[in-house]
């Protein structure tokens, strides 16, 4: 594969970020390999196409199979009964949660008449039908451990013992169908989540708002994947009411979220054209939804990632970074790859830093542009300024990868914020400054497949 802009030949060393997390349960501590927090969108004057919902109250801009990166790929380990896990704060015993998950799985297949050694869509539709109102859901109490809201679940083993809302169910359809030996993850998509399991390679979303009584026509186990659903809901009348249909073209793009072989893990993906391929390979055809201006999404990590968390009181729910040394002089890359650019205006690249008591002087490469970085936005919510700029057309290169490389040109040392990889392979995103020259951020791209 080429390797575009940014093609210099000068000598350094590119290095892996690994970073030692906990997050909520100090047994789930681990190192991370880890990657800058940069969001990248191409911009465009016009998406590619406008999709409308069937009584035409809802439209949504669509861009489609555009700078699809084949690098990449996601690695599926199953869960064992000697790994750490993700434990509930309701039974807190691994022992027991282990003995749970098998029990429910068995429980739900013998009375279905099915085995371990049935097809692969029986067990998945069986495993999902099972969060249906009039099947095992409505006759599950509600947790006790949370009273003051107790269906309010996000662990997998209280999804499965108790009535929870959607996050609960989601994670606890994984668990079994993990259980199973069958490949899963959960997507978060606005206020909802759901989850999609790998049938004879082929990704098939599983809802779960079927649980509610008024969702009767809503079935639970989808004949495609949660992207197909969501961007023609009109192709699959069959298996849902038109109320949904249109709820679905209403939301976002996925939020993808992965077992890791604990039940719950922190790395995040957020649909770009960076993983599409590595989400979805099977498939031929990827549809990337626009909210508001035609900006392509290509790189999503500014918005964090979310540890593994066991009840509803923890110190913070929302998305979380990890933090790296940024020494003057040292250099962070990051790759994107680029089709064609004939209508393309350019990328759009966000870094965001913390709030910083004094100026903060960087500067951005891509092959022989180069520009200052100086102003940062006004801290956001997560306490972070962000500094934008826009890299023009010119300074790209169509059908490569193409180099983003950023320099610390202050004087004092900088904390920027990465995000666990969820893809393989793993390319190393800092060069240290060792006094010699850099060389530009596409040589050295070794890559690492190795658990850290």
């Amino acid at each position: 594969m080429e390797t575009g802009a940014g093609n210099e030949s000068d000598m350094s060393n590119w290095q892996p970020v690994i970073i030692h997390g906990s997050g909520y349960q100090p047994h789930m501590a681990r190192d991370w390999r880890c990657d800058p927090a940069w969001d990248i969108y191409a911009l465009y004057s016009k998406p590619d196409e406008t999709l409308v919902s069937r009584d035409g109250s809802v439209t949504r801009a669509v861009f489609w199979n555009r700078h699809i990166d084949r690098r990449f790929y996601i690695q599926y380990p199953r869960t064992t009964r000697e790994a750490p896990r993700t434990r509930s704060r309701t039974i807190g015993d691994p022992d027991r949660e282990w003995q749970i998950v098998q029990e429910h799985r068995d429980r739900y297949l013998t009375d279905a008449g099915l085995t371990l050694d049935c097809s692969p869509k029986a067990i998945a539709k069986c495993l999902a039908d099972t969060f249906k109102a009039d099947s095992y859901f409505k006759d599950k109490p509600t947790c006790p451990t949370f009273p003051d809201a107790p269906r309010q679940l996000i662990n997998p083993i209280e999804g499965l013992l108790y009535k929870s809302f959607c996050v609960g169910c989601a994670h606890a359809y994984a668990a079994l169908a993990d259980a199973c030996g069958l490949a899963c993850r959960t997507i978060g998509c606005g206020s909802h989540r759901v989850a999609e399991v790998l049938v004879d390679g082929r990704w098939h979303m599983v809802e779960n708002s079927c649980r509610h009584e008024h969702n009767r026509g809503l079935e639970a186990y989808f004949p495609a994947s949660f992207m197909d659903v969501t961007l023609h809901p009109e192709l699959f009348a069959d298996y849902m009411p038109a109320d949904k249909a249109t709820s679905y073209l209403k939301m976002a793009s996925g939020q993808y979220h992965f077992m890791g072989g604990t039940w719950q893990s922190p790395p995040t993906l957020r649909f770009a054209t960076s993983n599409a391929y590595a989400l979805y390979p099977e498939l031929e055809h990827w549809g990337f939804k626009v909210l508001g201006a035609p900006r392509l999404p290509m790189v999503l990590r500014a918005g964090g990632f979310y540890w593994e968390n066991a009840t509803t009181d923890s110190p913070s729910s929302g998305p979380a970074y990890l933090f790296h040394p940024f020494h003057p002089g040292d250099q962070l890359r990051q790759s994107v790859w680029l089709d064609k650019l004939d209508d393309m205006q350019g990328l759009e690249i966000t870094i965001p830093f913390p709030t910083e008591p004094t100026p903060v002087k960087l500067s951005v490469e891509v092959g022989n542009w180069r520009q200052p970085l100086t102003e940062f936005s006004e801290p956001t919510k997560s306490g972070l300024r962000r500094c934008q700029f826009t890299v023009p057309t010119t300074a790209l290169t169509g059908k490569s990868v193409n180099w983003i490389t950023l320099t610390n040109e202050s004087q004092r040392t900088l904390q920027s914020p990465f995000i666990p990889v969820a893809m393989e392979p793993y390319i190393e995103p800092l060069c240290r400054n060792t006094g010699s020259k850099p060389r530009s951020a596409h040589q050295r791209t070794a890559v690492s497949n190795r658990s850290v």
